[in-house]
């Protein structure tokens, strides 16, 4: 037995180490060097995917309607709408509604300016409803989604009377 399983540490450390294009001994410096490497690599996307954030929504604060932004988008998840969202209500008095399809499920966040005036969270629970889901957060930033994908263009449209409703 103990045989049998050195056989077979020994072939997966030869796999590896041919990954590397190196030898048996070699691999776990590599393999180390590959991992602090890939955490550069997600801290500068990271980085990237904020500014890519800001600029895409200054071209959605420009199509905005009297300080209120809804867009539904295709196969976004729910931390880049965040990281959107995040960006448009760097502007004051602004609100944003977004969405998207992402596979079969519609995700959604709603956030506000400090400025800006509405229950985030009221409208979520309200859209959600209508999408068979759930979701909740701050009064300023909130998150959620459901199943119903068909009818997440009703949810913001919702969202959106109920948001420009007198009080």
């Amino acid at each position: 037995r103990a045989l049998a399983d050195y056989r077979k540490a020994n072939k997966s450390a030869r796999e590896v180490a041919a990954l590397f294009s190196t030898g048996r001994d070699d691999a776990p410096h590599y393999a180390a060097q590959m991992v602090e490497e890939q955490k550069e690599l997600n801290r500068r996307i990271r980085a990237l995917e904020e500014l890519a954030a800001r600029v895409e929504a200054e071209e959605l604060f420009a199509t905005a309607t009297g300080g209120v932004v809804t867009h539904i988008f295709d196969g976004r998840d729910a931390e880049s709408l965040k990281k959107l969202a995040h960006a448009l209500i760097a502007h004051p008095r602004t609100i944003a509604l977004l969405g998207s399809r992402d596979k079969d499920t519609a995700r959604l966040v709603f956030a506000r300016s400090a400025d800006a005036v509405g229950d985030m969270n009221a409208l979520m629970r309200e859209a959600c409803a209508m999408l068979d889901g759930r979701g909740g957060g701050r009064p300023d930033i909130a998150q959620g989604g459901g199943k119903n994908v068909e009818k997440l263009r009703d949810a913001l449209t919702h969202a959106l009377t109920l948001l420009n409703r007198p009080s």
